[in-house]
């Protein structure tokens, strides 16, 4: 069954573009990136999957339910912990737990207690003493209380020390094993290159690659060369795709085969050259510097 699967899933504000076309589909149980500068739709797409905003075209479904239509049915089944946590000043940790776990009809149980350890929550202190980081942890604890199906997480790392995020990892990574599907959204691509499976990317509201992280070696190779007489022409005549350059030093991406390449610089004075698998970060530079995708 897909977690998530949307069609020509569209958004916009008047004059302004939201997302258009996004076609997203997460099959139960993966692990999957979204990837995007700010301004690119990602929360814009969450919160079109949470029931906060209606499409103006298209269709989002979670678990095979229409996000519109069945939206209370899936926040049943659907944690989700935003960017920038925010709870009333009052509340204590523990309160917080209890709510979640109320709103799903559940109990507090000894998942409850293992949380609040596995995060160090001091969890009878007020939301008002708690640092953005602790809200962070809190928030992340209050949705896997609930044993959700799918976790939705909009930066999941931001504000937590590093011992943290390799906690809250490995607590994601054991959950995700008993079957919860994770979906996250976050500028840190080491995390998500690390983490999760696929990686969608998103630019200016539209989907333009679905990557599986799993198999990053075998989608080309990142070269770094050193040559004054080398030009754009004809590296992107051999089927180059060029991320920078910088007088003589250039960076390009090439999925071809290997002879290719190498036969296009063999004419030329190579004064430095380096070769290396193809990671996340170069998919990212490569849409968003070299334009790609427009």
């Amino acid at each position: 069954m897909r977690a998530i699967a949307t069609q020509n899933l569209t958004k916009t504000y008047g004059k302004h573009r939201g997302i258009s076309q996004v076609d997203l589909e997460v099959q139960e149980g993966e692990r999957y990136g979204f990837i995007g500068p700010n301004g690119a739709g990602k929360s814009t797409t969450i919160k079109l999957l949470l029931g906060f905003l209606f499409p103006t075209a298209g269709t989002a479904r979670i678990f095979g339910k229409d996000c519109v239509k069945s939206s209370d049915t899936i926040k049943r089944v659907t944690a989700y912990v935003p960017s920038e946590v925010r709870y009333y000043r009052n509340l204590t940790a523990r309160q917080i737990m209890k709510t979640a776990l109320n709103f799903h009809k559940m109990r507090w149980d000894s998942l409850a207690d293992e949380l609040i350890d596995q995060f160090a929550i001091e969890a009878d202190k007020k939301m008002e003493e708690f640092s953005l980081g602790n809200k962070k942890k809190v928030a992340i604890a209050a949705a896997l209380v609930t044993c959700p199906g799918l976790l939705i997480l909009d930066e999941p790392t931001s504000g937590l020390d590093p011992l943290m995020q390799k906690t809250l990892f490995d607590v994601l990574q054991k959950r995700n094993e008993t079957g919860m599907t994770v979906f996250m959204s976050s500028h840190n691509l080491a995390e998500v290159e690390q983490f999760c499976q696929k990686a969608a990317f998103i630019k200016e509201g539209k989907l333009i690659e679905v990557a599986k992280l799993s198999h990053q070696e075998r989608e080309g190779k990142i070269f770094s060369v050193a040559c004054p007489e080398l030009t754009r022409e004809a590296l992107e005549g051999c089927g180059a795709q060029i991320i920078s350059q910088e007088e003589s030093a250039w960076r390009f991406v090439y999925r071809g085969e290997m002879s290719g390449i190498l036969g296009l610089l063999s004419h030329y004075n190579i004064q430095d050259l380096t070769v290396r698998n193809i990671d996340l970060e170069d998919k990212f530079l490569s849409y968003y510097e070299s334009g790609e995708g427009k």
